[in-house]
């Protein structure tokens, strides 16, 4: 992909992708709740090109496509409406799976994931 150039005002410096790498740059996009992670994302997505994934829409979107058919699905979102954290195992395969598609891309923001040490830990090993 082609960088977009920034203006001279901008305090960042322009990313570029070193030699004929074929891995995504990765960057976690992690807070509280409100916090504007979503927003850095978008404008990592603006400004960069990165693919923004986050972890949460990736969840909502699985349910709703195989939400109530499917007892794993159907019971997901009624623990997501419980305000609960979904298994970090379905999370991770979700995330896994979209991070392959994206891997060609010059940039990953990955909003809401990890959100803890154990999931930090399984991403650092995959």
């Amino acid at each position: 992909p082609t960088l977009p150039q920034l203006s001279k005002s901008s305090p960042l410096p322009p990313i570029s992708r070193q030699g004929p790498s074929t891995q995504a740059r990765l960057i976690l996009v992690i807070g509280a709740p409100g916090s504007g992670k979503g927003t850095q994302c978008q404008k990592l997505q603006e400004r960069y090109g990165y693919v923004h994934i986050s972890a949460g829409e990736l969840l909502r979107c699985k349910i709703s496509e195989e939400g109530a058919p499917s007892e794993k699905w159907g019971m997901l979102a009624q623990l997501l409406s419980q305000g609960e954290m979904a298994p970090q195992e379905e999370t991770f395969e979700l995330l896994k799976n979209k991070i392959n598609e994206c891997k060609s891309s010059l940039g990953i923001a990955i909003e809401g994931f990890p959100r803890n040490m154990e999931q930090k830990e399984l991403l650092e090993r995959e």
